[in-house]
C-alpha cells in the first residue's frame, strides 16, 4: 500500500506547531478530522472543514453553505501527489487553520485504515484560548507569574501548560485507539 506522508502544521503560530502522519490514501475526510483532532490534540469541540482551492468539504450536519459531504470524499482524491496542499479549519470562533502538505509517498504493506504520527513539535494550544493572537498572550501571561492575570490562566489551563511538551508515544497510543472506533 502507498501512504501519504502528511505535514500538518498550524498557520500563524511561531514557533511552528506541527505533526506529520503516514495515512491510507482511503481514510475519508470524516476520519481524517478525528486522526487531527488527535495528533493535534484538540478535544472535537467545534465545528470544522476542509479547504481546496474554493471547495469546501465539512460534515452534513452542521448545515453549513455549499459544502461537499466530507464522508464521501477520500483523502487521496484530494492530496494525490507530492506538493498537494489542504486547509483545515476547527473552530470558526478562535479560527485555527492548519495546512496539510503532502510531503511523499511511502511503500508500505500495512493494512488500511491506517494512521501513525512519526514526529512533531510542541504542544497544541489549550481549546478555546481565542486563536494565534490571543494564544501569544496568553503565553505572556503564563510566563510572567507578576502579570494580574496569570493565576486566573494558570487555573484556566489546568495548572500547568507546557507549550513545548510534545510527546509521540501518547499521540500514537490516542491515534490507535481513535483507529479502532467505528468510522
Amino acid at each position: 500500500m502507498r501512504l501519504h506522508q502528511i505535514k500538518t502544521a498550524l498557520i500563524g503560530i511561531k514557533p511552528p506547531v506541527w505533526r506529520r502522519v503516514l495515512l491510507s490514501p482511503e481514510i475519508t475526510l470524516g476520519r481524517l478530522h478525528r486522526i487531527l483532532q488527535t495528533v493535534m490534540g484538540w478535544e472535537d469541540a467545534h465545528m470544522h472543514r476542509f479547504v481546496q482551492d474554493g471547495r469546501k468539504y465539512s460534515d452534513p450536519r452542521f448545515e453549513l453553505d455549499d459544502i461537499f459531504d466530507e464522508r464521501k470524499v477520500l483523502l487521496g482524491s484530494l492530496l494525490a501527489e507530492p506538493g498537494s496542499r489542504l486547509i483545515y479549519e476547527y473552530d470558526f470562533g478562535d479560527d485555527w487553520q492548519h495546512e496539510l502538505l503532502c510531503e511523499e509517498f511511502v511503500e508500505s504493506d500495512t493494512q488500511a485504515p491506517y494512521a501513525i504520527c512519526t514526529d512533531g513539535a510542541r504542544a497544541c494550544p489549550p481549546e478555546d484560548c481565542g486563536g494565534p493572537h490571543l494564544y501569544d498572550d496568553l503565553l505572556r501571561v503564563l510566563k510572567n507569574p507578576k502579570h494580574k492575570d496569570h493565576k486566573e490562566m494558570k487555573n484556566w489551563v489546568g495548572g500547568s501548560f507546557d507549550p513545548e511538551a510534545f510527546n509521540l508515544e501518547a499521540i500514537n497510543k490516542r491515534l490507535s485507539s481513535e483507529l479502532k472506533r467505528k468510522k
